[in-house]
C-alpha cells in the first residue's frame, strides 16, 4: 500500500509542477488515491507531466470535485489542444487590445 509520507520529496523531482504540489497531496490523501499502488501513482505523475502546470492544476481539480479514480483520461489529450487554443487566442485578444486590432 502506498504511504504519501514516504515519497513527497520523490514526487517533488518528478511531474507535477512545484505550484500543484499542494493540490496533488489533496488529491493522494482522498480515500480511493491512498490505495492505490505505487506504480499507479507513478503512472499518473507521469502522464500528467505531459501537461503545462495550469492544465495539471485544472485536471487535479476536477479529480478531487469528481471523486476521480483517475486524472487522465481517453479524452484528455483532445481537452488539452482545445485548451491550449483557447490560451493562444486569449493571449492574442489581450495583446491586440493593447496595441489595437489595426493594421499598419
Amino acid at each position: 500500500m502506498h504511504t504519501i509520507e514516504n515519497n513527497q520529496t520523490e514526487w517533488l523531482r518528478c511531474g507535477i509542477a512545484a505550484e500543484n504540489q499542494e493540490i496533488w497531496q489533496e488529491l493522494l490523501s482522498m480515500p480511493k488515491w491512498k490505495k492505490k499502488p505505487k506504480s499507479a501513482i507513478d503512472l499518473s505523475i507521469k502522464k500528467l507531466s505531459f501537461f503545462d502546470a495550469e492544465f495539471q492544476k485544472e485536471l487535479i481539480e476536477r479529480a478531487i470535485a469528481g471523486n476521480y479514480q483517475g486524472v487522465v483520461f481517453s479524452n484528455t489529450l483532445k481537452e488539452y489542444e482545445n485548451y491550449k487554443k483557447n490560451v493562444r487566442v486569449s493571449k492574442i485578444s489581450r495583446f491586440e487590445r493593447i496595441i489595437g486590432n489595426n493594421s499598419i
